[in-house]
């Protein structure tokens, strides 16, 4: 069955892969300007000039959900350093609102594209952020591996980001705006990577390790990092949530591909830079790169039948209790604690938020924006820090803004969430390890659960999942087998018999056994495509369709720092042309994104307003 599904594969991709993506070639690195490459705006592919020291090989770059392929050119030595060095390159531009299942299916297609164009049989290709996990879809899944000699990726989240976890629950989703790190969280969360596209992706039959190097940075509070006003609260909260050093979105620990040669240890200094600065070719290029297209830097290390990522139990540990502008209750805290930490994200920059004394409405303290490290030149931060010396046993927070507060009380009694696997059945596990038999008896857990996506990121309609947690052997336990496979969202909040809380914000992932061998043929087939009839756009343009179209179409339009400008559900009936301009009334000047969506189809066209 697998050989005849492979074969499908094979046959279905011959025939879609034959689409030419839009291309267009860039001048020498030192003639480049940004008003160039808007002209060039609607290519998936830019093609470099060829060096005139060419050395036979060829390099395909290409960017994450933190970029842009301008990025990757414009301020950026990259195109520089590889002409320089006598590299032919193309960059290909993906999209910042598809997963990476739909990511990997362009780049797939765009490997064959460049290889053609060049002539080049074998590749090297340098990925940015999740560009790295397109790259797996790409030569895994679409069976381009053959192709790339060498991937390296840059500050990918191969096993997910803490920020993902927080930004996929349905109440905190704003969180991704605010610090400008783009959609598709529920393909980036800790659970999914490590419980769902790690052990796809490494078990998989054409997986060789060996190929990936794997470069991860630790500078996220590093003042002058690019974007470091939303780089550094990023940060801030990811390590407040245990995971530890990072540039700001990815963990280190994360940044490795299981079986990838790591180019720098978390103690090199070279690697003190952020999520922004580990695509600039002036920190990595001869750092980090250069080593490695040189065969300085080698990776001698596992093959891909000792690679065994199917994981068994996920955990995430909490030492903190959450409090949301979502949240109607007061924050109370236990008789035991002397003092109070609070880190806080705010959805609007330079927002403070109250602490109230809920029974008498007496201000205790006012949080206000932090004047710490991080700061940009306006003084906008969505980072709100304090230490506050406790007098009051129940709080209240408000804000004129929407904000997520991670309250550290000091006390060591940390509340542990699992999921578990035992045959066919899989569990969520709370437990807390401090705690006697006896205090156990004590806590009060509760859950708010949502089915957020499917297995492929496409997001469902929400729906609120009742999930029984039974206290069995010193541990709250509940049966998940019979949920319906697909992502999921939790939030656990527990109130222990002294009056401390704890709370955890992750999830889980149902997938069984024909979903995890599935291939994503009926996910990515894009029968129906967008454009618009011109750009740059003006109010006579039109949004056309390839085919006549009947039900909802959602229209958002973006900025390049992921801002969500106009949304819009268009009702049709045999449309295929709509008016485009009453959707960019009021954009000023400048580049934008708009995203289409109509059924499973998603596509996403950059485009200029003069």
């Amino acid at each position: 069955m697998k050989k005849i599904l492979l074969l499908f594969l094979l046959i279905f991709s011959s025939k879609f892969f034959s689409q030419q993506i839009p291309y267009a070639t860039l001048p020498e690195p030192h003639l480049l300007s940004i008003n160039y490459l808007n002209s060039l705006s609607e290519n998936n592919i830019l093609y470099g000039t060829t060096p005139p020291n060419y050395n036979g090989k060829t390099i395909i770059f290409t960017h994450g959900f933190i970029g842009s392929t301008e990025s990757l050119l414009i301020g950026n030595s990259l195109y520089k350093n590889a002409y320089n060095a006598g590299y032919k390159t193309a960059f290909v531009a993906t999209s910042r609102f598809l997963g990476d299942w739909e990511n990997g299916e362009i780049l797939a297609r765009a490997i064959d594209q460049v290889g053609n164009y060049y002539g080049a049989s074998v590749m090297t290709l340098i990925t940015h952020s999740n560009g790295g996990k397109a790259a797996d879809v790409a030569l895994l899944e679409y069976q381009k591996t053959n192709r790339i000699d060498k991937v390296i990726t840059l500050g990918t989240p191969h096993r997910g980001t803490q920020l993902a976890d927080f930004a996929n629950y349905p109440m905190l989703s704003w969180i991704t705006a605010a610090l400008q790190l783009g959609p598709g969280s529920q393909l980036s969360t800790t659970y999914y990577c490590d419980n769902y596209f790690r052990p796809y992706m490494d078990n998989h039959p054409l997986n060789k390790p060996g190929k990936y190097y794997s470069l991860g940075a630790w500078g996220y509070s590093r003042v002058l990092g690019l974007l470091s006003p939303v780089i550094i609260p990023a940060g801030t909260m990811i390590t407040t949530l245990g995971g530890g050093k990072n540039d700001g979105v990815t963990p280190f620990y994360s940044s490795t591909r299981p079986g990838a040669k790591q180019i720098m240890t978390d103690t090199d200094p070279k690697g003190y830079i952020n999520h922004l600065d580990i695509m600039e070719g002036v920190y990595v290029w001869d750092q980090a790169i250069k080593p490695v297209l040189n065969g300085q830097i080698v990776n001698k290390g596992t093959s891909n039948k000792e690679i065994n990522s199917e994981n068994s139990e996920l955990k995430a540990v909490s030492n903190y209790q959450l409090f949301s502008s979502e949240d109607q209750e007061s924050l109370q805290l236990s008789k035991n604690i002397t003092h109070v930490q609070f880190e806080i994200i705010t959805e609007e920059v330079n927002a403070s938020v109250n602490i109230l004394n809920p029974t008498t409405g007496r201000i205790v303290n006012q949080i206000k924006p932090s004047t710490a490290e991080g700061k940009s030149k306006d003084g906008e931060s969505h980072l709100l820090s304090l230490d506050l010396p406790l007098t009051d046993r129940e709080l209240k927070l408000n804000s004129t803004s929407k904000f997520i507060a991670i309250v550290k009380d000091g006390i060591d009694s940390p509340m542990q969430y699992k999921v578990t696997k035992d045959g066919e059945k899989t569990y969520l596990e709370v437990s807390f390890p401090n705690l006697t038999q006896e205090e156990n008896q004590k806590v009060l857990l509760k859950n708010s659960t949502y089915l957020v996506s499917d297995l492929k990121g496409t997001r469902l309609k929400e729906r609120s999942v009742n999930i029984n947690f039974k206290l069995q052997n010193n541990k709250f336990v509940a049966d998940i087998s019979s949920e319906q496979s697909g992502i999921y969202s939790i939030r656990l909040d527990a109130r222990l018999g002294d009056g401390t809380k704890r709370s955890i914000v992750n999830g889980f992932v149902m997938a069984n056994s024909k979903n995890t061998t599935k291939t994503t043929i009926e996910n990515t087939q894009k029968n129906i495509t967008f454009k618009l009839d011109s750009n740059p756009v003006s109010q006579s343009t039109k949004l056309v369709s390839s085919i006549e179209l009947r039900g909802d179409v959602e229209i958002s339009i973006y900025n390049y720092s992921s801002k969500l400008l106009n949304h819009s559900t268009v009702k049709v009936n045999g449309w295929k042309s709509l008016e485009f301009g009453e959707y960019i009334k009021g954009l000023e000047k400048g580049n934008y994104i708009v995203n289409v969506e109509y059924g499973n189809t998603k596509e996403s066209i950059k485009f200029i307003k003069k």
